[in-house]
């Protein structure tokens, strides 16, 4: 759902800048001139669709407009047949930029950085940490993994092997800003992985504090409270943030 509202608004920034020209009419002097004027288009903020952040678009925007366009066009020119050449031959590909590139711990640093997080972290950040590192976990993945107790009949971490199933995950509407969880789309999304001792021992450790915290919750909510499968939950007992288990 998300990915199409993402279409949607691209092509609804399309539409304002060839308002009255037909499909056929547009030209790769259009488009090239389209592009030209998004590199110096102002980020809009995601939160305040209104107001500017006085920011350019990242280069990996624009790239997602060329791409956007290139859809639309082939299918223009291939399946609804309204157009015999496409404009979209003759457009360079804008390259992506890399503004922000991410530091890897070097291997040697591994066993200071678990040393670390094994005495300064809490149960559920060593947890989340493990899961990362060791599963290959997507922050999204992490916050969508059920699991309420060791023999919980519907876990998706099997204590036993050390297998953790890979389902759902858990993202924000666009729109209302909510937070819902969401099957994985394909089987190479869903899976199993197998966790070391070091990361099955730090979960179970976390799941007497859930439960804990659970039993808090029911004190505090009473029947409102949603009583989530989830392993992870935030600090009302709804959906852990995906932005803050990847911190």
């Amino acid at each position: 759902p998300n990915t199409l509202k993402d279409y949607a608004g691209r092509i609804r920034t399309l539409k304002k800048n060839f308002p009255n020209k037909k499909v056929y009419e547009i030209t790769t002097d259009d488009i090239e001139d389209f592009l030209n004027k998004e590199k110096e288009r102002d980020k809009v903020d995601p939160n305040h669709p209104n107001m500017k952040t006085n920011q350019k678009i990242t280069s990996n925007t624009l790239h997602h407009e060329f791409v956007m366009l290139r859809i639309l066009f082939k299918k223009a020119q291939y399946k609804w047949k309204l157009i015999a050449d496409n404009p979209m031959d003759d457009v360079e590909e804008p390259k992506i930029n890399i503004e922000n590139e991410v530091e890897h711990i070097p291997y040697e640093e591994f066993e200071k950085t678990t040393d670390l997080i094994e005495k300064y972290a809490s149960a559920r950040d060593k947890s989340i940490f493990y899961l990362g590192l060791c599963g290959g976990l997507r922050e999204e993945e992490v916050c969508g993994i059920h699991c309420i107790s060791e023999d919980d009949p519907e876990s998706e971490i099997n204590f036993t092997t050390g297998k953790c199933f890979i389902n759902q995950a858990v993202k924000q509407d666009f729109d209302t800003k909510q937070y819902y969880e969401y099957d994985l789309k394909s089987e190479h999304s869903e899976r199993a992985v197998t966790l070391p001792e070091i990361a099955i021992n730090s979960i179970k450790n976390y799941l007497k504090y859930r439960k804990q915290l659970v039993e808090m919750f029911k004190l505090k909510y009473g029947d409102e409270y949603k009583n989530l499968p989830n392993l992870f939950l935030n600090q009302y007992g709804d959906y852990f943030r995906p932005r803050y288990a990847g911190k």
